[in-house]
């Protein structure tokens, strides 16, 4: 996981260095507040330290940061999950307000107790969780 803060602009290029191969999932979120310091840090979550259960990469909560959550400037929580076939997690998203879900999956099917809503200018649907 890697969280980038831009500042004033941004120029951006990726690229995967590494022998293996990489499955890059990015997520643009406005800041607070415009501008600040640029900087970039990162973060690994492997696998087994989500089986079966919800973890925070990334937040703008000072409680998550101080768990180890990488820090972000925006109201908002990146959370990722292993969870095998058969496998029931009952997670409640915290807080009021707007609130959104992507799911990724490799196989099978995710069932959430949500709503579906349009994003704004595209053709795929966020979830909306009541």
């Amino acid at each position: 996981m890697k969280a980038v803060r831009a500042g004033a602009a941004i120029h951006h290029a990726e690229r995967n260095e590494e022998n293996e191969s990489a499955r890059p999932f990015q997520i643009w979120l406005h800041p607070r507040t415009p501008g600040g310091t640029p900087r970039w840090t990162t973060r690994i979550c492997l696998r087994e330290g989500r089986e079966g259960r919800f973890v925070t990469l990334a937040s703008g909560d000072p409680d998550d940061v101080c768990a180890s959550a990488l820090s972000i400037r925006a109201d908002a929580r990146a959370r990722i999950g292993t969870l095998r076939q058969g496998t029931t997690v009952h997670h409640v998203l915290p807080g009021s307000g707007v609130r959104f879900a992507r799911q990724l999956n490799q196989a099978g099917n995710l069932h959430f107790r949500s709503r579906l809503i349009p994003v704004q200018g595209q053709s795929h649907y966020d979830r909306l969780i009541d």
